[in-house]
């Protein structure tokens, strides 16, 4: 498994982006039973709005997980990445950002899906910025190392799926690799002024 992961990822080097299938990202508001995925050009638009829309306007969620997750990565990984939202800093996001970690509005965050949903928000270690494109691999392991085992909001049967998993612990700078990949098929890049932003040219994930 990981050494054929290996070559495909490294194989997009040469080859540059294939044109992935048109879904390849979604928009979840559930966790692995989601049903409504949308292409990645409808999540990174997603995004780009959410830049600049009001705290008060509601937008569709965006789940980190794309539709080659499941092609690419490990059974793990797919359910980690599925219980992960992406979403663009607003004024009330500014103001609830630790202090030791200085968040703009706009900037780029990852939270736990479940407890975005719920009536309290995502808070403390449910959320976080990464300072980078290539920072997000670590940003997800944290956020499953810190939160998602002790999630209140997550499902029962989550809960009980994810402890009869084996994380991938192999070829750590391949996942990375593939992480930033799948960023770029959503729109998200590096910005000068601090962190990730959304908004950017959409890079079609390498297909088979």
């Amino acid at each position: 498994f990981f050494r054929r992961m290996w070559e495909r990822l490294h194989a997009g080097d040469n080859e540059g982006g294939a044109t992935a299938p048109s879904d390849s990202a979604s928009l979840k508001s559930t966790g692995r039973d989601s049903s409504s995925p949308l292409g990645s050009s409808t999540a990174a638009e997603t995004l780009k709005k959410a830049v600049s829309v009001s705290s008060r306007e509601k937008l569709e969620r965006v789940s980190l997980a794309v539709a080659q997750d499941k092609e690419w990565l490990s059974d793990f990984d797919c359910f980690v990445r599925e219980q992960v939202e992406v979403f663009c800093a607003n004024s009330t996001d500014v103001s609830n950002a630790a202090e030791s970690v200085p968040v703009t509005p706009g900037q780029v965050g990852l939270r736990c899906i479940h407890c975005a949903k719920s009536q309290e928000g995502a808070q403390g270690e449910a959320v976080l910025y990464p300072h980078s494109v290539s920072g997000i691999y670590e940003s997800v392991r944290e956020l499953h190392r810190l939160h998602l085992h002790d999630c209140p909001n997550l499902p029962i049967e989550l809960k009980s799926e994810m402890s009869k998993m084996k994380g991938s612990t192999d070829l750590s700078s391949a996942l990375q690799k593939y992480y930033v990949q799948a960023a770029g098929a959503l729109g998200l890049f590096d910005s000068d002024e601090g962190g990730v932003r959304a908004g950017g040219r959409v890079i079609p994930m390498v297909g088979k």
